[in-house]
């Protein structure tokens, strides 16, 4: 019977059944995604679908610590209450004295750190294991990063990599310096496998392998390696494991191991003060381990791939009379495990913000990527002055760095003298003669006309008095640039220099400049790591190494405090429903439609609206439910129980909203704010029902769901409240402190994401609607305290309160301020949902021959830019 006519066969016979979310399996296969989430056939679901977030909490000691375990099966009896232990316990207390052998190698500090944790939070012996195991560094951690050719299909060029516990950062020159970072890993770190090695049983050490936005820099390794595993969000990399292996000659006595050793102890300090050899002779290196050929001086050109100068080298320093072709080398396997780690997941900002940020050495970088071309490192990477100066410009014309220089260069008299010699038609107005007053650009540049980049500047005195200097065209772009970046020009030769990459009077070896950025880079991620890991755990009692996300450390610091302390975790069915439930922010505007607003707007934002969300949380509702969810019927009295999530029909509206309360799913999976609810089956919570009932004036019918009737855990609210004035003292301290900004993260990281919680409204509103909040709740709603708001528009070099004067909303996070603050200075603040500001700008200069969107005039050009 063909697979048609059986199907059919099955399903004129009654023997289909249709499938949806409850379907038992159904989430351990590849298809639940592609389910409907609005039609639930039951609720009921199996024991395992529920569990406990942890075990009670009772335990009063520490196990593990003594020399034998039979004082540690004494004091177990008497905390579970029971005359015997089973197997599974006894096994346990014994893992504890086993895994205590490794914890007592901790210094002694972080050992009373934990331990003090631990009997605080009345750890069970399997949260004693756990935190004993994630309180273990890895056995090795290595930062990488590569330098590639950013032009077509990126290839790299360079790697640098150090390790966690070492000062030296090494770099490996080379299209093959993947594969030559992954050899070498296996020599400094790897094992060799038995002989009969089952690769399904065979465990070879592990090494920690980071770097920052490591999605581009792990797409350069993966050709080289096996049985890799991701954990990915979108199409970005989380974390994973890999294996990496390789075949060798593995014997002290064979020819080959002797001319390694020799090329590895005697040659190479000769070798390394050559730049040019070096990359050649590392893969004449790997060659050499990898292979069984005896070398002699006639068949050099087997290890030496074309490399004319190593062949050279060899034939006149190696000492082959000394070699013993007759011993033949083994051939074996070498193997390592990878654990891969994308460490921007934990420290969300760029690692140009390391330096700031964590109170670190760290120096202004200018590197000319557009040098970087394919032919160009094929080539050999070196670049004459002009061509650095050419690239330098043309990298750096859209960056801030230009506003410095632009800025020095017009506020100067014998500025803008030069500015005319070059051709330019210059108004200036200067205060008094003043010749300290400073200038602020207050929009960004075009890459393409800097004429068009000088057409208002704006500036200051310290006392605020103003001036207006304009610069009506530039004639020459060119000369005017190179003015304009002669110091960052100098910039680059004076390091080159100093990294001796000048190969003859005016040529720079710029593969080897980039080299020494990349490796600057590597040791600031590790030392910026290594303060961000040393504050947390000092504070919070966490190792960063075991945690691929800020957000997953931060759930179990929660969880580790007693938060979620008979709280249950669920899956399959039950999940799927009450993720129906819970709704991310609201973003729109008013009745969605776009508006244009001229008037005094304030920008109305909650203080730490994550954190506080938290503690309203536990203080004013309880907490977080607790126990196990329990399928709704019509017996149940709603109003008597701790919390309940349904799927309700809505018969009524009797109020609509400018911006409505719940949203409906659209059939493209996006969120659909709206009154149209009449006749809609929607899902609910406790709290979003109990708004639709009282703003709405909704009418209902509850259709399924499931309700929580055994109390709340409010534990959060203490916790995030300690936590939150924790980091108000630390920044009254200190602002400088890395730990206040850890602290904000972890908070934030801790709700489960991060993004604007602001709202657009009516200055003379605010106090409207703090007098109305303090009526209806009995709270202040304007102060700086957690469940508070306040105005907060912001831009640098502003003067007392700030306000949008002009605004234009297009669609959700898509809009346009234009900012005044008391001194009657202007800025822009412009969000477009997911569209980077570069982008933006390319776009306005592309379509409408401005230098950025901060030049369009609402509303006129505004319809036909969001067109694009």
């Amino acid at each position: 019977m063909h697979s048609l006519a059986l199907l059919k066969h099955l399903r004129d016979s009654g023997s289909l059944n249709a499938i949806d979310a409850t379907t038992r399996g159904i989430f351990m296969t590849q298809y639940h995604d592609r389910l409907s989430r609005a039609e639930y056939i039951t609720l009921e679901y199996p024991p395992e679908a529920v569990r406990p977030t942890h075990p009670e909490r009772s335990y009063s000691r520490l196990f593990g610590r003594g020399e034998d375990i039979d004082d540690d099966v004494e004091a177990m009896k008497d905390i579970l209450q029971v005359d015997e232990l089973d197997e599974t316990q006894i096994k346990a207390l014994k893992n504890a004295m086993k895994l205590h052998e490794q914890y007592a190698a901790l210094p002694a500090h972080m050992r009373t750190k934990l331990d003090d944790k631990m009997l605080a939070n009345r750890f069970t012996l399997d949260d004693q294991l756990a935190t004993m195991r994630r309180a273990i560094p890895p056995s090795a951690v290595v930062f990488f990063d590569f330098e590639s050719s950013p032009f077509g299909e990126h290839t790299p060029y360079g790697v640098c990599y150090g390790d966690y516990n070492q000062d030296t950062v090494h770099t490996i020159r080379g299209e093959d310096c993947a594969e030559a970072l992954m050899d070498e890993l296996l020599e400094v770190y790897g094992c060799d496998c038995p002989d009969d090695v089952d690769w399904g049983e065979f465990n070879p050490p592990v090494i920690k392998l980071m770097a920052h936005n490591a999605t581009y820099d792990y797409s350069f390794l993966f050709k080289h390696l096996r049985r890799v595993k991701f954990l990915e969000k979108g199409t970005s990399l989380i974390c994973g494991t890999a294996l990496v292996s390789n075949e060798y000659m593995r014997t002290t006595e064979s020819p080959n191991a002797q001319l390694v050793r020799w090329m590895i102890e005697d040659a190479w300090e000769m070798v390394e003060r050559d730049n040019n050899i070096r990359p050649q002779w590392r893969r004449c290196l790997q060659h050499l381990r990898k292979t069984s050929t005896f070398v002699t001086v006639d068949n050099l050109h087997i290890i030496s791939h074309g490399a004319k100068n190593v062949v050279a080298f060899l034939r006149e320093n190696a000492p082959f009379n000394e070699l013993e072709p007759e011993m033949i080398a083994k051939r074996t396997y070498r193997a390592l495990s990878i654990a891969l780690q994308d460490t921007y997941k934990m420290i969300s900002m760029p690692l140009s913000q390391f330096g700031k940020s964590f109170n670190l050495p760290q120096g202004k970088e200018v590197m000319p990527h557009a040098l970087m071309t394919k032919e160009f490192v094929a080539g050999g990477g070196v670049a004459t002055l002009d061509e650095i100066r050419k690239a330098v410009c043309e990298m750096y014309l859209s960056e801030n760095d230009l506003v410095d220089k632009l800025t020095r260069l017009v506020a100067d008299h014998g500025g803008v003298e030069a500015v005319r010699k070059l051709g330019c038609r210059v108004h200036a107005t200067v205060v008094d003669g003043d010749s300290e007053l400073w200038l602020k650009i207050d929009f960004k540049y075009a890459p393409d006309d800097l004429g068009l980049c000088l057409d208002e500047l704006h500036a200051k005195k310290a006392h605020l008095a103003a001036y207006r200097l304009i610069i009506e065209h530039c004639g020459n772009d060119n000369a005017l640039r190179s003015l304009v970046y002669e110091d960052l020009l100098d910039h680059v030769i004076l390091k080159a220099r100093e990294y001796d990459c000048e190969v003859s009077p005016g040529r720079y070896d710029m593969i080897e400049y980039s080299m020494h950025y990349c490796t600057i880079d590597v040791q600031v991620l590790k030392d910026g790591w290594r303060v961000f890991h040393d504050l947390l755990f000092d504070k919070f009692a966490l190792s960063t190494f075991h945690f691929p996300t800020l957000a997953g450390l931060a759930d179990r610091y929660f969880i580790d405090e007693g938060c979620f302390e008979g709280v249950c975790e669920v899956s399959g069915v039950v999940q799927s429903f009450i993720a129906q439930c819970s709704v991310g922010g609201r973003v729109m505007c008013a009745h969605n439609k776009r508006s244009h607003v001229k008037g005094k707007i304030a920008d109305f934002d909650g203080v730490s609206l994550y954190p506080s969300s938290m503690d309203r949380l536990g203080r004013q509702y309880g907490g977080y439910l607790t126990g196990h969810p329990k399928v709704w019927d019509a017996s149940v009295d709603l109003g008597a129980v701790d919390g309940y999530f349904l799927k309700i029909r809505v018969t009524k509206v009797g109020r609509a909203f400018a911006f409505p309360i719940v949203r409906i799913k659209t059939d493209e999976g996006g969120c659909d704010w709206t009154n149209d609810l009449e006749g809609r089956d929607i899902f609910v919570d406790r709290f979003t029902l109990e708004d639709l009932v009282s703003h709405s004036k909704v009418e209902y019918t509850i259709l399924q769901g499931y309700y929580y009737d055994s109390g709340r855990n409010n534990k959060i609210a203490s916790v995030i409240r300690t936590m939150f004035n924790e980091r108000l003292r630390i920044k009254k301290e200190d602002k400088t402190n890395p730990l206040q900004l850890i602290i904000k993260l972890m908070m934030n990281s801790g709700y489960g994401k991060c993004d604007t919680d602001s709202m657009h409204m009516d200055y003379a509103d605010v106090n409207r609607l703090a007098d109305e909040f303090q009526s209806r709740y009995g709270r202040t709603l304007i102060g700086k305290q957690l469940g508070q708001f306040h105005v907060d528009f912001e831009f640098d070099g502003s003067v007392g309160e700030i306000h949008s004067k002009e605004a234009v909303f297009i669609g959700k996070k898509t809009y346009i301020d234009v900012l005044r603050d008391e001194a009657g200075n202007k800025a822009y603040h412009i969000r477009c949902k997911g569209i980077p500001s570069k982008c933006v700008d390319h776009a306005v200069i592309t379509n409408y021959n401005l230098n950025t969107l901060h030049s369009i005039s609402p509303p006129d050009n505004v319809k036909k830019y969001n067109s694009t």
